[in-house]
């Protein structure tokens, strides 16, 4: 099922608010480019956001790291951050 999670979340990091607006920009030129110059770069993104997803989450297991230690250390970093 982590998988398929992970496929699914790299999938959707092409809707996210910050991306959305540029997507029918970015799919035109991919377009002009080729026939299935879109397909080829969703399918870059989606392959490339879940294998990054995959070789961290293997590389903190490998490590020992605790995952929910992990999580709330990356939201407070993220608070700070939107704080700031």
């Amino acid at each position: 099922l982590n998988p398929v999670l992970a496929y699914a979340a790299g999938a959707l990091t092409i809707l996210s608010p910050c991306v959305l607006p540029l997507v029918p920009i970015i799919l035109g030129s991919a377009a002009q480019k080729h026939r299935f110059g879109p397909l080829a770069l969703a399918a870059g993104l989606v392959v490339s956001f879940t294998v990054t997803g995959f070789v961290i989450a293997t590389a903190g297991e490998s490590l020992g790291l605790d995952s929910d230690i992990v999580r709330v250390a990356g939201a407070v970093v993220l608070a700070l951050i939107g704080l700031a």
